[in-house]
């Protein structure tokens, strides 16, 4: 009965874990959208280079989800700033520097 008890709770560890990793990775795929739809509409920007920033933002959002230690978030900031900086265009980046609530969105 012991074993039968203790198979039913690692059933249940099991099924947790499962669906806290799953709201997880739509949780970073829904606040990418949010994101990219913001900047897409704020720089008119092209279906390609809207593809690129949303797989950043996507990979910020796992990254960060997945560390938790305020070190490693502050590197995971500076490498999405700096992927920011080399992708747009000096114009574009000088335009979502002006608008700080976006860019600390994208960046954070």
């Amino acid at each position: 009965m012991k074993k039968l008890a203790v198979l039913f709770i690692l059933f249940l560890a099991y099924s947790f874990d499962g669906h806290a990793q799953e709201f997880e990775k739509f949780d970073s795929e829904k606040q990418a959208k949010k994101e990219i739809e913001k900047v897409t509409q704020y720089l008119s920007l092209d279906d390609s280079l809207s593809n690129d920033i949303y797989s950043l933002l996507l990979k910020k959002h796992k990254d960060l989800a997945e560390n938790k230690k305020k070190e490693d978030k502050e590197v995971i900031y500076h490498h999405v700033e700096a992927k920011l900086k080399a992708t747009f265009t000096a114009e574009q980046y000088t335009k979502l520097e002006s608008n700080k609530a976006l860019l600390f969105d994208l960046i954070h």
